[in-house]
């Protein structure tokens, strides 16, 4: 055994937004930084996130053509036990990390602390993302099938998983040229 490299400490702010869900008719909902259960985007849903860190204790689920997008520098931290990303049906996610502020270069944690040996993150159905920074999820998986595809953009991705397991015609892209991304 390793051990954790990066030495993350999470910690939960005191306020939550509880539940969001998002369907196409709400048009593009844009978010602030903090504590939520579970996202939902709906069937053509959109969410711009704004500059931050958002903490999720539940479930970030992108359905049929729903798209998140968090390029403006953003930190997705799953903090709970159970906390995964489900992604489906050519959803898309544009995930580019902060460069300052907490956990800089960093676009996807999972609590360290947290108990998520069973956590699966599922990319199934077509569905797509762009990451520029460190996928960081070292006791969940993360499985890719069905026409998933996992950063096929981006030259800066390192990434550190549990597991790893792609069925089908997934895709996936791990790259190092931290210069491209600055």
């Amino acid at each position: 055994v390793w051990g954790d490299p990066f030495n993350i400490s999470v910690t939960l702010p005191f306020f939550s937004f509880g539940n969001v869900s998002v369907k196409k008719q709400d048009g593009l909902v844009v978010l602030i930084p903090g504590r939520y259960n579970d996202i939902t985007i709906q069937t053509e849903g959109k969410i711009a996130l704004l500059p931050g860190t958002y903490y999720i204790t539940g479930t970030l689920n992108l359905g049929s053509w729903g798209s998140l997008d968090g390029t403006s520098g953003v930190t997705l931290v799953f903090s709970g036990n159970t906390s995964r990303l489900d992604m489906s049906s050519s959803s898309t996610m544009k995930i580019y990390a902060r460069t300052v502020g907490p956990y800089p270069g960093f676009a996807v944690i999972q609590n360290p602390a947290s108990d998520a040996s069973g956590v699966i993150h599922t990319l199934q159905g077509g569905a797509d993302t762009s990451l520029r920074g460190i996928w960081y999820t070292p006791k969940a998986k993360l499985l890719i099938t069905g026409g998933g595809g996992f950063n096929l953009d981006s030259a800066y991705f390192p990434m550190a998983t549990g597991k790893f397991e792609t069925t089908g015609s997934g895709n996936f892209r791990i790259g190092f040229d931290y210069a491209q991304y600055g």
